[in-house]
């Protein structure tokens, strides 16, 4: 699945397009744990960045170029 565009936008592996609807609504749950996600800048370079959340949701890890920022749920 590829959201992507001229102004920037995201890519899911292992998606398809039928699954694209289901991704906007989804896109802060865990439909989306343990998955590489691609962000394209406005020149259409990707950018490789991983979002990783806990099974209760309490918990998300971001990684972006070798550091990882965990969020907590207060």
């Amino acid at each position: 699945m590829d959201l992507g565009g001229k102004d920037g936008g995201i890519a899911v592996p292992n998606m398809g397009d039928s699954q694209v609807n289901y991704v906007y609504i989804a896109t802060k749950r865990a439909i989306l744990k343990g998955k590489t996600i691609t962000i394209y800048d406005e020149q259409g370079n990707k950018i490789d960045r991983t979002i990783t959340f806990n099974d209760d949701n309490s918990v998300a890890t971001y990684t972006y170029k070798g550091k990882t920022t965990e969020f907590k749920r207060d």
